[in-house]
């Protein structure tokens, strides 16, 4: 059960690891669906990146009460220490899973230019764009899709509008994570031979 004060639907930008979560109990869930619940129920963006380490399975066991959501995001990353995070300027959690910051990333986006598209295949979209086949053909490093966690929550008929204007890739999906109410993204690298990076929205 999680209750919530200071919810940062719309308002990114105030310190969300700074609102109060009254009540987080959660037992007999992976590490990355216990970020997704949170971040759900929180109305907080958050973007998971990095290498597998080990099995992903791993379960854990979550109470806090009456804290700062940074203190939750501690608890977890204290239950799986794989994991660490950090709050980027534009007010989103940036969730690191071991050591290696993954190149894909920082990719300047400039292919989406704002047309509607369904949530369903928004992703669909994002792993297609010729920025994202470039650094996939150089880097050797296969990019695909998959759905874990809550994934997409709205349906074709709630259509979202990403305008890439050269930000990069982590920015991107911070955008569609928010507009899609999925707020959770993923770019997890679960293999090195043969490369592959999985994004989940």
């Amino acid at each position: 059960m999680l209750a919530v004060t200071g919810s940062m639907k719309g308002q990114r930008a105030a310190a969300p690891a700074s609102i109060t979560v009254t009540h987080f109990s959660q037992g007999g869930q992976n590490t990355l669906a216990t970020f997704q619940n949170l971040a759900t129920q929180t109305h907080t963006v958050m973007g998971v990146s990095g290498t597998w380490i080990g099995s992903d399975d791993k379960m854990i066991t979550i109470n806090e009460q009456n804290a700062p959501l940074s203190a939750v995001l501690d608890d977890i990353c204290h239950a799986d220490p794989r994991f660490s995070w950090a709050q980027a300027i534009d007010g989103s959690i940036q969730i690191h899973l071991g050591k290696e910051r993954l190149g894909l990333l920082d990719v300047a986006v400039n292919s989406l230019d704002g047309r509607a598209i369904s949530p369903e295949k928004i992703i669909a979209a994002v792993v297609m764009m010729p920025e994202v086949r470039l650094w996939s053909s150089r880097n050797k490093c296969r990019v695909g899709k998959v759905i874990v966690g809550g994934g997409i929550k709205k349906t074709s008929e709630s259509p979202i509008s990403i305008l890439g204007n050269g930000q990069p890739l982590w920015k991107v999906l911070d955008q569609i994570a928010e507009k899609a109410d999925s707020y959770l993204w993923s770019m997890v690298k679960y293999s090195n031979e043969p490369c592959a990076i999985n994004l989940n929205p």
